[in-house]
């Protein structure tokens, strides 16, 4: 079976327009999404629509931009910049969408976390949605035997937009590969190892890389392909100019990939 795991669409529709395509070229079984539908972009309710109508999509993970759709009290630990983008888009999807009702029942009915044959998926931790597991939380070698010791096999993150993949060695030590490590693909030794995967983000990318971010994993060959995809950043970055509410930094970085 492939499943395509994908995150943080941050209401970029080109993006996600062009990601569901390579998903159909590549023949995917299942779409998994980790969270944050919304947020950053300028097309929040596009990229609701589009997802979860997707006939592929049979999970979605309720990410801390999402959350605060449902509740906006959530954002105010956000920065300036995030905060008043949510706002913006909590209020085109409550006040300016004929499918308000279906949006925030699909939001509302969406788990923190959720575990499928075996694989937890979550959006910032298996703890709690908004925390960060950063690469170099692997220096706390104590900190990450706890992460660990909250899952059974594999774990896949979304939230900081990093992708990569975090593994116990040999030496009982901790590493995080990045997909330039290893030529954009990871193998599992065996289908019960446990490990973190971050499939990277789709609507905006942070490790330098600005193009669309995703895995594909194959649980017959136990490969995790990750996938950079293409897309017209500049017409993105046009949208969020023309909005008043989102700062136009949030356009620009999409540009750079940070």
């Amino acid at each position: 079976m492939l499943i395509a795991v994908i995150s943080d669409v941050h209401s970029n529709f080109e993006a996600l327009t062009e990601v569901l395509l390579d998903i159909e070229k590549n023949n995917v079984d299942e779409i998994i999404n980790l969270g944050d539908i919304v947020g950053y972009g300028p097309n929040p309710v596009e990229c609701l629509d589009i997802l979860q109508s997707h006939p592929k999509l049979v999970r979605n993970i309720l990410g801390n931009h999402d959350e605060c759709v449902i509740d906006i009290k959530k954002s105010n630990n956000f920065n300036e910049k995030a905060r008043q983008a949510i706002r913006w888009s909590q209020s085109k999807i409550t006040k300016e969408n004929k499918n308000i009702d279906r949006d925030i029942s699909f939001l509302t009915q969406s788990p923190a976390w959720a575990v499928r044959n075996g694989r937890m998926y979550c959006h910032g931790s298996p703890s709690d949605i908004s925390d960060y597991i950063f690469p170099n939380l692997i220096n706390y070698q104590n900190g990450m035997n706890l992460l660990f010791n909250k899952f059974n096999h594999q774990c896949f993150i979304g939230h900081t937009h990093l992708p990569g993949v975090f593994i116990k060695n040999t030496k009982d030590q901790f590493e995080f590969l990045t997909p330039r490590d290893n030529d954009n693909s990871f193998w599992l030794n065996f289908p019960d190892e446990k490990c973190i995967i971050n499939p990277g983000s789709v609507g905006q990318p942070r490790d330098q890389d600005p193009r669309a971010s995703y895995v594909i994993y194959n649980t017959e060959t136990l490969n995790i392909q990750y996938r950079r995809i293409e897309y017209d950043i500049q017409k993105t970055v046009d949208k969020i100019s023309e909005i008043e509410d989102i700062h136009i930094s949030l356009g620009l970085r999409l540009l750079k990939g940070t």
